[in-house]
């Protein structure tokens, strides 16, 4: 084995020539497969839809994650937006520690 190159590295996010269309997908005839069929050449056809299935998902993967990066570092963060501001969130806090109110008072809407 070669040793590793030290220095800066190029690494694509995704093989955009193998996501569609996908010749090799292509070139397999329509209609139902038979997956009772146990030779040699239908294990392999099964292998490599499921090899290329696990790729795609792991492409997925790898594209979320940076869009989540980039975003982050645009200052962006996804979710629910909160439910209680700064205030009402230390009123209720406040109001539960001094047992001023019960659940079912605090929990309606003012």
């Amino acid at each position: 084995m070669s040793q590793r190159r030290r220095g800066p590295r190029l690494r694509a996010l995704g093989l955009q020539a193998v996501e569609e269309p996908c010749e090799l997908l292509q070139a397999v005839p329509p209609g139902p497969a038979d997956a009772e069929e146990d030779d040699a050449g239908s294990k392999l056809v099964f292998h490599v839809f499921g090899t290329v299935a696990e790729f795609e998902r792991d492409l997925i993967l790898q594209r979320t994650m940076a869009g989540l990066k980039a975003a982050k570092a645009r200052g962006r963060h996804g979710g629910r937006p909160r439910a209680l501001d700064g205030g009402k969130a230390k009123l209720a806090r406040r109001s539960k520690d001094d047992g001023e109110h019960s659940v079912l008072r605090r929990s309606a809407p003012c």
